[in-house]
Parts: structure tokens; sequence; C-alpha cells
């Protein structure tokens, strides 16, 4: 075994170790400037771990589709991270705090845009990670040990496909507008779904 490969060991128990002391700062802890510095931080886990996955795989190791996952992290993350941790946020709010999701607010064209923005957010995060992707399928060179890679982009397309469909029927199938929210929910909406 080589050093490469106990960087990896060792940098995949740190990506799981800081991932989840994100979590722990930010609703254990209440300190959600600790948390994003610490999803920062994974961020640069997944960096490296993706230039150390490339020498491994150069050097004899056949990819699987477990390697490519750190560039689909990276680039959810990047992109629909803030609108993820904002869904995250208001579930862990108290049941007299919890404001209604703007998509349940919505309806007709408004609702659409709404589901399409999301869909162009997830659009933007498929793009960086299969270009991370592509990179290292082209500097690795070999086909025979890069199947793994191609596989994540081609599963990723195809659920960025159906994620679009699903969109797209809010246009053609115009939803009604729903009920109001209940007592559980306060009656602001929380726009920071929409960004």
């Amino acid at each position: 075994m080589n050093h490469n490969f106990w960087f990896i060991f060792f940098a995949q128990i740190l990506f799981w170790l800081v991932f989840f002391s994100a979590f722990i700062s930010r609703y254990l802890f209440k300190s959600k400037k600790l948390s994003v510095t610490l999803f920062i931080g994974t961020l640069f886990i997944d960096f490296a771990l993706l230039f150390a996955t490339t020498i491994a795989i150069k050097d004899g190791t056949i990819a699987t589709i477990y390697h490519g996952l750190a560039a689909v992290y990276i680039g959810l993350v990047l992109f629909c991270g803030r609108s993820i941790l904002a869904w995250i946020d208001n579930k862990f709010k108290p049941a007299t705090e919890k404001q209604l999701p703007i998509a349940q607010q919505l309806t007709g064209k408004s609702l659409a845009r709404y589901k399409l923005k999301g869909s162009l957010r997830h659009l933007y995060a498929c793009f960086f990670g299969s270009i991370l992707l592509i990179i290292m399928v082209l500097q690795i060179d070999n086909t025979s040990h890069t199947k793994g890679l191609t596989d994540v982009i081609n599963l990723w397309l195809f659920f960025l496909s159906l994620d679009f469909l699903y969109s797209l029927t809010f246009y053609f199938w115009p939803k009604k507008i729903n009920k109001a929210p209940t007592h559980r929910f306060s009656d602001k909406v929380d726009t920071s779904f929409t960004s």
C-alpha cells in the first residue's frame, strides 16, 4: 500500500468527520458561521480526494461509480447547497416557527418558474461536476479504467433529465393553489428557499 492509498483513506475519514461536525455545530451549537466554514472545508477535502483518486487510477486502480461521487458532491454543494441548507434549517425549527415552503404558496406559472429555477441549479451543478470528471478521464487517458467515472456522468444526466421533466409538468399541468397554512407554520413566506 502506497502513500496515496493512505492519503485517500484518511481523507475520506476526515471528510465525514468534518461533514457531521458541520451539522452538529449548526443545529446543536447553533453556530451557522462555523458550519458554513466546515462545509467549505469538505469541498477542499473532496478536491484533494479527486486529485489523489486520479493518481490512484493512473497507477492501475479501476474506477467505479464511487470514485466519482466527490465531483457530484462538489457540484451540488456549490450550486444547490444554499437552498438545501435553507430547507434543512426549516425542518429543524420548532413547530411554531416553521415556515411554509414557498413552493406550497405558489401556483400556476409562478410555481412552474420556481421549479424550473431549481432544475437550472441542478444543471449548473451537473455541468461543473461533469467537467471535473472529464478532466480526470482526460488526465488518466485509459478508457478501460475510467468507465466508472463516465458512468457517473451518464447516471447524473439521467436524473437531471427526470428533474427537468418533473419541472416542466408544472407548465403543462399547473397546480392549483394549496390550502392556507395551518397553525403549525408561520404565516411568513420563507424566501430563502428561492436563493
